[in-house]
């Protein structure tokens, strides 16, 4: 499948859409386009929207890639949701890459549908605007 990746400012947070081979060079190339989109944005939070073709990337594969990558990302993402709408979602990946970013220091929950994405991504906008209690 050929790569697209696509991003959109919505309320609060970076909307991005992904489609391509599910492998370690597309999920690499989406994972830089996603920092870029947050930094042109401006914005902290983003929704991840994969869509990604062929056999699921190996768990050793996952934690490669988010270790190359997670001390680009941690300064310009703070908060992610994601969410795969291929026709195949492996949960045990998205369970198991969600433990390798936090664990690095960014706030990710995978969800199954975009619409709970957005309404999460929603919530923590809300609660990070907040003043701090006492003020």
């Amino acid at each position: 499948m050929e790569y697209s990746f696509s991003s959109e400012l919505r309320d609060g947070y970076v909307h991005v859409r992904v489609r391509g081979d599910s492998d370690v060079p597309t999920t690499a190339r989406y994972m830089e386009d996603m920092f870029r989109a947050c930094k042109e944005h401006g914005c902290t939070h983003l929704l991840i929207e994969e869509n990604l073709e062929g056999e699921r990337l190996s768990m050793g594969d996952i934690f490669q890639v988010i270790s190359e990558k997670i001390d680009q990302l941690r300064p310009t993402i703070r908060v992610a949701a994601f969410v795969d709408v291929s026709h195949r979602p492996s949960i045990d990946n998205m369970v198991f890459a969600e433990n390798v970013i936090v664990n690095r220091g960014i706030k990710v929950t995978w969800f199954p549908t975009v619409a709970e994405a957005a309404a999460w991504l929603r919530k923590q906008q809300a609660t990070s605007s907040r003043p701090p209690s006492g003020s």
